[in-house]
């Protein structure tokens, strides 16, 4: 799923609970992953099991943005996050928007999914919620 080997250990400790141990090594990454949608994914997993729920929406919308941004992925010289990984973080997001009744945003993202194309979605998002602007990230 992960083409980090790092993040499939993060990973394995956040879904045991070990999310100490898991920010640790998050931190130890922030430099150099800062902005890939796999580190987001995961820091918004810890978000999500540490009830910040809107920290972990924002930071899931950023890590679908930055998947879709190939300037971006070409710039910092990573890769696309794996087709199971991309799935994972729709689902986490729809369980997540979901907690917030926020269901115009949760038929949309299952719209994108079935579709396979975020990208409606993504220029909506751009529309209600500029805080996931990347232009300052290219």
């Amino acid at each position: 799923m992960f083409n980090n080997n790092e993040f499939k250990v993060i990973y394995d400790l956040i879904k045991i609970n070990d999310l100490k141990e898991a920010n640790k090594l998050l931190i130890k990454l922030r430099n150099s992953f800062f902005i890939h949608p796999d580190y987001l994914f995961l820091m918004s997993l810890l978000l999500s099991k540490s009830n910040k729920i809107y920290l972990s929406i924002d930071t899931l919308l950023l890590s679908l943005k930055v998947d879709n941004t190939i300037e971006i992925i070409k710039k910092h010289g990573y890769e696309n996050s794996s087709k199971d990984l991309v799935e994972e973080r729709y689902i986490l997001l729809i369980l997540l928007l979901k907690k917030k009744n926020l269901l115009d945003l949760v038929f949309m993202l299952e719209e994108a999914m079935k579709k396979n194309d975020p990208a409606n979605f993504l220029v909506h998002l751009e529309e209600v919620m500029p805080g996931i602007r990347l232009k300052n990230k290219l």
